[in-house]
């Protein structure tokens, strides 16, 4: 008897936590959403100010407008991360934003895909001919992170850190052994030698047509890459090839010595000269704001004299499906309801379609169609891919 009540009494313990937890859970998304209704919150930038930006998120195409990034919940498989369009924005700002004195790149990993990349490390480009100084710093530097501080004044890197310079590369998994065990024979129609997406399926290795255009791609990838960064830390591309081929970058002292960062420091080291910098009063205290919360500040934008008064910048994000569809899934009746409203919309001078997706569905992309015709033959229709 004592046994049964034991476990009565802990079942009934676990299901008042877990309504608990639920309680609280929904009440901070009510509270979140509270929040949006009532306006966006104001944020101060004070003077000497340094913008913060790290980059540790996966980045969508635009920041998500769920109560869940609201209130910070970017688990549960929903991406709370600042969106590259917030991003774009956010460094823009900073350029014209006179308290921002600079921005510190706190490096380590960006994952993120190369396109999404250039767009920003175009930005910092941009912003770096207001004046304003980049500092780069990083314990650990994957490539994808030193692109984008390749593009700084000054990348330090911590002493006993490492950074990861040794080429591209690209793996493919093959199935087949597997499916032949199991007795399971795929039915596949292909065209043309260069579509490989079955290959897994029905390969055990890579066919001379994948392998060609997988190389021509990562080439075509490294060759930009090393172009983009020898020509920032003046070092021939030659040269940075040699050093990735050769594997020269084992130990901080080989970046430093090759000429890809300009110091270690500790990061106490690098905290004494981001002070000197911003011309810091406080020995103890630096003036920073992360990129988040930069979202939130208002500055005076350049004059718009001779700009199209409105173009909507409609976005389809991750793979194109019938239905609604979410902030990273292209649902054909959202996206193509958005398409028709900016074509009604008489204030609309031209749409901006900006695509990020691997395709989808063949019926849903139909739908999307039909509404870009429509709106191009009332006002201009430009796509950004």
């Amino acid at each position: 008897m004592k046994q049964f009540f034991k476990f009565m009494f802990a079942s009934m313990l676990g299901v008042f936590l877990s309504f608990f937890l639920l309680l609280v859970l929904f009440l901070m998304m009510v509270g979140a959403l509270m929040s949006a209704s009532t306006g966006e919150k104001t944020v101060t930038v004070a003077e000497n100010s340094l913008l913060i930006t790290r980059f540790d998120h996966p980045i969508p195409e635009r920041t998500p407008q769920t109560p869940f990034s609201l209130i910070g919940l970017s688990g549960i498989g929903i991406n709370g991360g600042t969106g590259l369009n917030d991003i774009l924005a956010n460094i823009r700002k900073a350029e014209l934003d006179p308290n921002i004195d600079g921005i510190y790149l706190e490096l380590s990993d960006v994952p993120a895909g190369f396109a999404t990349l250039e767009e920003i490390r175009n930005a910092l480009l941009r912003f770096q001919k207001s004046g304003k100084p980049i500092i780069a710093y990083g314990e650990f530097y994957s490539q994808t992170a030193y692109y984008l501080a390749s593009v700084a004044d000054k990348i330090y890197l911590h002493p006993e850190g490492s950074l990861d310079f040794g080429g591209l590369g690209s793996e493919v998994i093959f199935f087949t052994g597997l499916l032949e065990k199991l007795d399971i024979v795929p039915q596949v129609i292909r065209s043309g030698i260069y579509k490989s997406a079955m290959e897994p399926f029905t390969e055990k290795e890579m066919s001379p047509a994948s392998r060609e255009q997988m190389s021509v791609l990562l080439e075509d990838i490294y060759g930009h890459f090393l172009g983009a960064v020898g020509q920032d830390r003046d070092i021939p591309s030659d040269s940075l090839r040699l050093l990735a081929d050769s594997l020269l970058i084992r130990q901080p002292a080989d970046a430093l010595r090759y000429g890809l960062v300009d110091g270690l420091k500790y990061k106490d080291e690098l905290l004494t000269e981001l002070k000197a910098l911003t011309s810091s009063q406080d020995e103890n205290e630096l003036n920073t704001i992360k990129l988040s919360d930069y979202s939130h500040v208002s500055v005076k934008e350049e004059s718009r004299q001779g700009l199209p008064d409105k173009i909507a910048v409609i976005y389809a994000s991750g793979e194109i499906i019938s239905g609604e569809g979410t902030d990273f899934i292209t649902g054909s009746d959202r996206l193509s309801s958005a398409i028709r409203k900016a074509r009604r919309d008489g204030d609309i001078d031209a749409i901006v379609l900006r695509v990020n997706s691997p395709g989808g569905s063949a019926l849903a992309s139909d739908v999307i169609w039909r509404e870009m015709s429509l709106a191009k033959e009332e006002k201009p229709v430009v796509v950004s891919m």
